[in-house]
């Protein structure tokens, strides 16, 4: 329960700075391009940019989860070979010299 009531008081801190933020960057800039141009706010500007660049950081860190989690799945396979070879070694009978 304090979870839920301390992110929704964050989410809300965020929500009013977020507001704020748009209101003083409320002017229009005219963004161009190959073909055309176009006027947007620079506050929206500013957050597409901040979703854009949050994505791209997400599909870079994706692909270095998946190739941590492919080493992990080799190093718990040679974990149960070792263990294996030690269960074998252990079960060998010794012998008096």
């Amino acid at each position: 329960m304090i979870r839920i009531v301390f992110y929704s008081v964050l989410l809300t801190i965020i929500s009013i700075f977020g507001f704020i933020f748009a209101i003083l960057n409320a002017e229009a800039i005219t963004i161009h391009y190959h073909y055309g141009s176009t006027s947007l706010p620079l506050s929206l500007v500013m957050v597409l940019c901040l979703i854009v660049g949050a994505i791209f950081g997400l599909i870079a860190s994706f692909f270095t989860l998946l190739k941590l989690k492919r080493e992990i799945a080799n190093l718990n396979k040679q974990v149960q070979i070792v263990e294996q070879e030690l269960t074998n070694l252990r079960s060998i009978p010794l012998r008096d010299c």
